[in-house]
């Protein structure tokens, strides 16, 4: 399965244009329930481009569509990341992001396929990857603008909470973020991510991913924080909730679309 974390979706969130992730659906995906999502964090192999690994996008597009997966796959470029020349980002994050249960079967369904398992060695032999897995917690999602466009710029912002700050009180101040701020917050879709499976690094961590469906839509939301009163709420949560690294952002291209 071309499949693919971190966010924002990756990726996540009807009723009305700006909706609270309890109502409808999304891509096959509960609003009301946490979704799974896998990154393949991955560095392309010396001497190999990105252009050949996307030369096999149809191949996967079309074994995920006749075995019916219920999943959307993303690849993420970097935009602002992390990395530096002493310690560069990853080359392109592939993530998918479906249903949690749709994740045994896609890789089942794949695997057993005639073409699956060949196409997947001819992908790493293009990039080194390494895959993890994590649930997302949507937060928010404009379903009509999520399907307005194939556009995507995510963000992650990783955090870890302050001593003596409990799950529950996160919840309640993430909740009330959103509820004084939901006018003014420009992202399509927020959700919470909680890493599980091949997330040793991340332990007692969890990230912010924010869906964007335009860079001026994401600029949008800085010039909000910086000059529109964004910031105070960002400032108190930094000084008394959590601690977190700051946003890294990437451009984000289909590889595969599940049916709505």
């Amino acid at each position: 399965m071309r499949i693919t974390l971190m966010i924002c979706v990756g990726l996540s969130i009807l009723v009305s244009s700006f909706a609270s992730s309890e109502d409808g659906t999304y891509r096959g995906m509960d609003l009301a329930k946490r979704f799974g999502i896998q990154f393949e964090v991955c560095t392309l192999r010396e001497g190999k481009t990105l252009a050949q690994v996307e030369k096999l996008n149809s191949k996967f597009n079309q074994i995920l569509t006749e075995i019916e997966s219920k999943g959307t796959g993303l690849r993420l470029t970097p935009f602002y990341s992390h990395g530096t020349p002493q310690n560069p980002s990853a080359d392109f994050i592939d993530i998918f992001v479906g249903p949690i249960q749709e994740f045994g079967n896609t890789w089942t369904a794949f695997m057993a396929s005639n073409d699956g398992p060949k196409v997947y060695q001819e992908f790493q032999k293009l990039a080194k990857c390494h895959n993890k897995f994590a649930f997302g917690i949507p937060k928010m999602t404009d379903v009509q603008q999520m399907l307005s466009t194939n556009e995507r710029v995510i963000t992650f912002n990783w955090c870890s909470a302050k001593e003596g700050v409990t799950q529950d009180q996160l919840r309640t101040k993430h909740d009330a973020w959103l509820a004084a701020n939901k006018g003014s917050f420009q992202a399509a879709a927020w959700s919470i991510i909680e890493p599980q499976q091949g997330a040793g690094l991340f332990h007692g961590r969890f990230a912010h991913m924010n869906v964007f469906t335009s860079l001026n839509q994401m600029f949008a939301n800085e010039e909000w924080i910086a000059n529109g009163g964004g910031l105070a709420g960002i400032d108190d949560y930094y000084s008394a909730y959590a601690s977190c690294d700051g946003n890294s952002s990437y451009v984000g291209t289909d590889i595969y679309r599940a049916p709505n």
